[in-house]
């Protein structure tokens, strides 16, 4: 793992709070040898959640930047509306009739972000697959603009293609997967899914134990 780092490492993430899967990443910031062999800065989603977990688990917030992409989900209604069905239908109505826009914007916006930022390396630490869209999305801009690593962490088992959509998500599919030069999991059940159902490049993915 160590050989396929360059020095300068750009972390990436896409999550509404600080999950268990976001403990690599404060390992990484938190880790003296780690940050002072590579040059290192952390790009996240701004979310109040995610940032109350960051201040408590991350030292040295210096190196941390937010995105300044977006989502349309449940987690930015108000509190007291997250639970009512009314409420998360119109929401999704507008999500759903947005994505094309919104899709549009997130790939200028990393494109603009990660231009800005000097980086050899980018490390996407992804919940699953096909998980967050913007991590999908930093993948090909990474390689567009002339990334020399890109990586992609996948923590949890690859969802199936809906039929309607499998000549759709088979192009995207191996777009995201040429663009990327490693996939790490946690376990070979995770690893045999993207094979399977997402027909992953098996010689890219390697398999490192969590813990």
């Amino acid at each position: 793992f160590k050989r396929v780092l360059m020095n300068n490492v750009i972390l990436y993430t896409d999550l509404d709070f600080f999950a268990g899967c976001e403990s690599m990443i404060a390992n990484f910031l938190n880790s003296k040898k780690f940050t002072k062999e590579y040059d290192s800065f952390l790009l996240f989603r701004k979310s109040p959640e995610y940032y109350q977990g960051l201040v408590k688990r991350v030292n040295n917030l210096s190196r941390v930047r937010s995105s300044g992409i977006i989502r349309i989900g449940r987690s930015q209604l108000p509190l007291l509306l997250r639970n009512n069905i009314f409420a998360r239908a119109c929401w999704r109505l507008v999500a759903i009739t947005t994505t094309p826009i919104v899709y549009l914007f997130n790939i200028a916006v990393l494109f603009r972000i990660l231009r800005e930022i000097p980086g050899e390396t980018l490390i996407i630490n992804n919940g699953g697959y096909p998980g967050a869209s913007s991590c999908l999305q930093a993948a090909y801009v990474a390689r567009i603009l002339g990334f020399k690593k890109v990586l992609m962490i996948v923590n949890n088992t690859a969802k199936p293609t809906i039929k309607l959509f499998r000549w759709f998500s088979n192009f995207y599919d191996r777009l995201i997967f040429e663009s990327i030069d490693i996939v790490i999991t946690g376990g070979e059940a995770t690893k045999k899914s993207l094979i399977t159902a997402k027909n992953a490049i098996p010689e890219k993915i390697i398999v490192i134990p969590n813990g």
